[in-house]
């Protein structure tokens, strides 16, 4: 029963490091479509802003 409460927080270290993660590279990306000519081209090749984890799950638990 340790070895698996171990094994959970262990896991649960390693979601919060990666969704910190890519929560960072999203706030890169948006930061560097948002500069200009970067934006001018982004708008002319459809890219949008990224959303991070959180705003994603907490549209996903909306009703």
């Amino acid at each position: 029963m340790q070895a698996q409460s171990q094994r959970w927080l262990q896991l649960m270290a390693l979601q919060t490091h990666s969704t910190a993660q890519f929560n960072g590279a999203v706030q890169d990306y948006n930061r560097a479509i948002a500069q200009f000519p970067a934006c001018v081209v982004a708008r002319l090749s459809g890219l949008k802003a990224g959303r991070t984890f959180q705003k994603d799950a907490a549209l996903l638990m909306q009703p």
